[in-house]
């Protein structure tokens, strides 16, 4: 797989994770200053992604990827706390983790490219 599909496969996991999260906060039985509230702090380090993404910024991929083991695992519990039944969450977990894939392979073909380029 090129290099420019895993990106476009990064971006389609990045909207889906940030679609799940919001919809998911927006969804909660909190009042709607802490929803609000919370929506923005658990997608702002979606949203401080974005330029870094566009860019393929091998540092970006790095701490996203330590970023989206935040969101596995929040989207973990909520699986099994709702057993199963929170499709938000689900959706959130496989974009995850599919998206923590994604960043790996990303990252190791922007570390093998400059080497191929020195010889």
């Amino acid at each position: 797989m090129s290099g420019r599909s895993l990106l476009r496969a990064a971006w389609a996991c990045h909207a889906t994770l940030f679609a799940a999260v919001v919809l998911g906060v927006a969804g909660s039985s909190l009042p709607a200053a802490g929803r609000i509230a919370l929506a923005i702090g658990a997608a702002a380090p979606l949203v401080l992604a974005v330029p870094g993404l566009y860019r393929a910024r091998r540092y970006t991929f790095q701490w996203l990827a330590l970023a989206l083991v935040v969101y596995a695992g929040a989207a973990i519990v909520e699986v099994v706390a709702s057993l199963g039944r929170s499709v938000l969450a689900s959706v959130a977990l496989l974009a995850a983790l599919l998206e923590i894939a994604l960043l790996y392979l990303l990252n190791r073909s922007a570390r093998a490219a400059p080497r191929a380029t020195r010889e």
